[in-house]
C-alpha cells in the first residue's frame, strides 16, 4: 500500500505542471515534424484550442454523464464492482469540416491515464486521447469546480483508419 500511495504521489505531482500549450507554439508548429513529444491541452469545459493546422482547434463541448465510483469507495452494479464512466463531447474543427468527437473515460483512477490506455478517437486528420477528466469523485474538491479534460491531440499516422461516423453512445 506504501509503495501505491507513493507511485500515485508522484504520478500526481508529475501532472500537476500540465497547461495548455500557447496558441503560438501550437500554430508554428511545422505539420511536417517529427517525433515530438506529447502536449496534452487542458480545456475547461466551452474551452478551444488551437492545432498546428491553420484554422484548426479542438473544443471540450460537454460531460454528457459522470457516474464515476467516488474514491475510496466501492460500488456495485448488476451484482459485481463497478468503477463507473463519464461521458464526454468534443468538437474537432478543421478548415472544411466539423468533427463531433464523444468519448467514454472509465473511472476507478483519479490520476491520468497512460497514452495507451486512453480512450480514443480518429477524426479530421487527428489522434485525439482523453487522458483525464476533472474533478474525480471525491478526489477533488469539487465545489464549483470547472470540469477539466486533458486530451492528447495528435496528426494522424500515415496508416491512420478514421473512426467516422462516431459511434454515440445514448
Amino acid at each position: 500500500m506504501r509503495y501505491f500511495l507513493l507511485a500515485l504521489a508522484l504520478t500526481l505531482a508529475a501532472c500537476d505542471g500540465l497547461t495548455t500549450p500557447a496558441a503560438s507554439d501550437l500554430a508554428t508548429a511545422p505539420a511536417h515534424a517529427e517525433a515530438r513529444p506529447v502536449v496534452p491541452l487542458v480545456l475547461t469545459l466551452g474551452q478551444s484550442a488551437p492545432l498546428r493546422e491553420p484554422g484548426s482547434s479542438f473544443t471540450f463541448d460537454a460531460v454528457v454523464s459522470d457516474d464515476r465510483c467516488p474514491v475510496n469507495m466501492t460500488c456495485f452494479h448488476d451484482g459485481g464492482i463497478w468503477a463507473g464512466t463519464a461521458r464526454t463531447r468534443f468538437t474537432l474543427t478543421t478548415v472544411d469540416r466539423s468533427y463531433p468527437i464523444a468519448l467514454a473515460i472509465p473511472g476507478g483512477h483519479p490520476g491520468p491515464l497512460p497514452l495507451e490506455a486512453a480512450p480514443m478517437a480518429v477524426a479530421g486528420g487527428y489522434v485525439v486521447r482523453l487522458v483525464r477528466l476533472q474533478p474525480y469523485p471525491g478526489w477533488e474538491p469539487d465545489g464549483g469546480m470547472p470540469a477539466t479534460a486533458t486530451v492528447v491531440v495528435e496528426p494522424c499516422p500515415s496508416k491512420c483508419v478514421e473512426t467516422w461516423p462516431p459511434q454515440v453512445d445514448h
